[in-house]
Parts: structure tokens; C-alpha cells; sequence
């Protein structure tokens, strides 16, 4: 029996069903991007509904006064997407809310098939010309971080009484960041603050009140530390050399961190000279540090015995070295004899007349 054939028009429409039919029914992509398709719809008409929108009717398929195009990059300041912040051109209802946006700081990516589903759906004279047309949708923030809180509250305890330039506060997250809606910029307080005094343990919520009756909270935990600024080298000083004040600089550090042989007062460092060499920036021990050495031990000084009448010199040879006002033994080169003597300056050992053995 002879197969009849269709006629040409008939055959080609059959091809073009057959291959359609067979592209959704063989492509599990394609299937993904109908179910999507329908899915976003779906969607698209529950938020409509929440904004009070009245869409009855709007045409799908209205046709356009102006080219409209897609902008591929889009940032937005609040919590909603507006029809007109993802078209440029002539775009109807610009102004209607279509979707959420994405959290402060974050951005996602709106694809080709919602979009197109979205401009369908209000009147929008846009298609998509490939599957890789998308936009990037972003929203700004205020980026709340670890040095913010902690300037924060510092101010907040300043309102209270306390003496911030004596301080620190100390967040146990030090890498603390977090993005809020920029209108929380200016607006955050101490909405609530527990404190212990004697550990500085602290717990405190920080509240912005944002528009329309909204707030937004950020809990932090941390220490709040008493401050003492502390005396340190400004440079490297070897042993002997005299500290003056250009050699010194300050530095804050915790009250419970600073040990009770630490020197606290500048004035105690001024005059003073290292036993051994000290690094700069670092605080100073008591023990590190004394009156400078003026005669060191075998040094060739002078003697001098001094009265009201007269006044007797001779070289000798330090026995022991010694810083002013110290008592050190010399040797009196000439005659060998081993005299007791006070550093007067460097090089310079008084005797008194009594114990003077230096003229023989």
C-alpha cells in the first residue's frame, strides 16, 4: 500500500511540532527552564499580590513606546527591586516593586529566563536574546566593623562618665565586619550594656531604628581595659649611654599587664644610663637601669683634695668603677698608695682631706 505523503506546508509544520516536542521531551535542560519558567510566574503573581498590585489588565504583549534595554549591572539601596532599576528605556510601571533584594553588602544574579517572565508580565517590550543575558544585581550597605563597634562604645562610655583616653576596648571577634542597610549609618546606640568592672567582661547590643518602624541589632562581647601610658625608648640604647628625653617615647598598655618593677615615670629614665642594651619600645625594669657609670674600673682619673685653703691633684688609677656620688678606691700612681674617693664627673674622684695619702 503507498504511504501518503503530506502536503509540503503540512510537512514542514509537522517538522517544527516534532522538533519541538522532541527538544523539550529529550533536553532535560529544557524542561528545567520551562518548569522555571512557570515556577518564577508563580512567583512573580504572589508578590504582586503582597504589594497590592492590580494587574488584571495589563497586556503581556502591550506594545512598546521606545526600545527598551536590560542593564546588566544593578545596585539598589533598599530592600526592593523596582521594574525600573533592571530596564533602561520606557518602561512601564517603573516604579512597581518585582522582587526582594538581596541582603547589605551581597549581590545575586537575575537570570534571562525570570527576566523575560517578568517582562511578559508587565507589559515590558524586552526578550532576551541568548540564555546568557543576566543581570548582577547588588545592594549597598554600611560595613560595621571590628574598629567602628569599638569607637562606638568608647563614646557611649565617655556619656557615661568614664575617661576614654584611659581605654581600650577589646571585641573577642578583633575581625568583626558586618554589612547593614545604610540607613544605619549615624543611627547606631548602646540599646542594652552588661559590665563587669572587675574583669571588664562586657556584653552589649548596638541598635540602629531604621524607616517605617524597623530596627536592626548587632550583639558584640568583649573587655574593656583601663589604660596607662608608659615610658618606652624611642631608639636603641647601649649599656652606658645617658637617656635623655629625645630618647623616650610613650605608649599605652593595660593597667593589669604592666608588671610592679616597670619604671612609669619618664623623669625617673631621664639621667639614667642601661646596664645592657634596650630595645626600643619596650617597657623599662627598674633593674635595667641605674646612674650612669662616670669611672670605669683601671680608668686613669684625677684626684683632688680640696680645702678651704688650698688644692692638691694627682693621676690615679680607678680600682672599681662607680657612678656619681658613689665611693671608689684609687690607686695614687706615684706613690702607690690606695686612696677613698668620691665620683665627682666623669674622670673625677674627690678626696677628703683626712684619708689623703696623695702627696706622698
Amino acid at each position: 500500500m503507498p504511504l501518503r505523503t503530506l502536503p509540503r506546508t503540512a510537512r514542514k509544520r509537522e517538522g517544527r511540532h516534532g522538533r519541538c516536542r522532541r527538544l523539550i521531551r529529550g533536553s532535560a535542560a529544557a524542561a528545567a527552564v520551562v518548569s522555571s519558567l512557570f515556577s518564577a510566574a508563580a512567583a512573580l503573581s504572589a508578590e504582586r499580590a503582597a504589594v497590592g498590585l492590580q494587574t488584571a489588565n495589563v497586556a503581556p504583549t502591550a506594545a512598546p513606546a521606545a526600545a527598551v534595554a536590560l542593564k546588566p549591572q544593578v545596585t539598589v539601596d533598599g530592600d526592593l527591586v523596582r521594574l525600573g532599576d533592571l530596564f533602561h528605556g520606557e518602561v512601564p510601571q517603573a516604579d512597581v516593586p518585582i522582587a526582594r533584594a538581596p541582603e547589605p553588602g551581597q549581590q545575586i544574579e537575575l537570570q534571562a529566563q525570570w527576566l523575560w517572565s517578568v517582562a511578559k508580565a508587565y507589559g515590558v517590550a524586552w526578550r532576551p536574546r541568548s540564555v546568557l543575558e543576566t543581570v548582577t544585581l547588588s545592594r549597598t550597605s554600611y560595613l560595621l566593623d571590628a574598629a567602628a563597634a569599638e569607637g562606638l562604645l568608647l563614646d557611649d562610655f565617655a556619656r557615661r562618665g568614664l575617661d576614654p583616653t584611659h581605654l581600650s576596648v577589646q571585641l573577642d571577634n578583633p575581625r568583626f565586619a558586618r554589612h547593614l542597610p545604610t540607613e544605619a549609618a549615624g543611627r547606631l546606640a548602646v540599646a542594652h550594656l552588661d559590665h563587669d568592672p572587675r574583669s571588664g567582661r562586657f556584653a552589649v547590643t548596638l541598635r540602629a531604628d531604621l524607616d517605617e518602624g524597623r530596627s536592626t541589632d548587632v550583639n558584640l562581647t568583649g573587655r574593656m581595659l583601663e589604660m596607662v601610658q608608659v615610658p618606652v625608648l624611642a631608639r636603641r640604647v647601649a649599656a652606658g649611654e645617658v637617656i635623655t628625653a629625645r630618647d623616650l617615647d610613650t605608649q599605652a598598655m593595660p593597667a593589669d599587664r604592666i608588671a610592679g618593677n616597670v619604671v612609669t615615670d619618664a623623669s625617673a629614665l631621664i639621667g639614667s644610663s642601661p646596664r645592657r642594651g634596650l630595645r626600643p619600645g619596650q617597657p623599662v625594669r627598674v633593674s635595667e637601669i641605674g646612674a650612669p657609670i662616670l669611672v670605669e674600673k683601671n680608668q686613669m682619673v684625677l684626684l683632688r683634695v680640696q680645702t678651704a685653703s688650698m688644692q692638691l691633684t694627682a693621676q690615679g688609677r680607678a680600682m672599681q668603677e662607680g657612678a656619681r656620688g658613689d665611693t671608689v678606691r684609687v690607686l695614687n700612681v706615684k706613690s702607690n698608695a690606695v686612696v677613698t674617693g668620691t665620683v665627682a664627673e666623669a674622670g673625677l674622684v674627690m678626696v677628703t682631706p683626712l684619708s689623703a695619702t696623695i702627696g706622698n
